[in-house]
């Protein structure tokens, strides 16, 4: 879908089987990742910090069609999609949050 001024708006169709599929662009894009990693932690039910944790474990910020960072002036945002919480709900199946913690919990 395109706006207007040609700027490409991003919706969910722009992934496939939780992969991003096309470049995606412009103002639309910060809708698709409006999680902070706060509210991940939230939504699977772990604190802030073993969030961080988890993050680090399953390499988040490597996933494109999961983690975005966007820069505002001079602040500097991390946010993430949608589907990055069931790869963190995934990641707490598979593995406990106590050995998550001990290998990537402080750094």
């Amino acid at each position: 879908m395109s706006t207007s001024r040609g700027i490409v708006a991003c919706d969910l169709s722009i992934f496939e089987n939780g992969i991003l599929s096309k470049p995606c662009y412009g103002p639309g894009i910060t809708r698709l990742f409006q999680l902070g990693a706060r509210s991940i932690g939230k939504k699977c039910g772990i604190s802030g910090p073993k969030t961080t944790a988890v993050i680090r474990f399953i390499k988040l910020k490597d996933d494109q069609s999961r983690y975005r960072e966007f820069t505002i002036g001079k602040s500097k945002f991390q946010r993430y999609s949608s589907i990055a919480i069931q790869k963190v709900q995934d990641a707490l199946k598979n593995h406990s949050i106590d050995d998550i913690w001990r290998s990537h919990g402080s750094v």
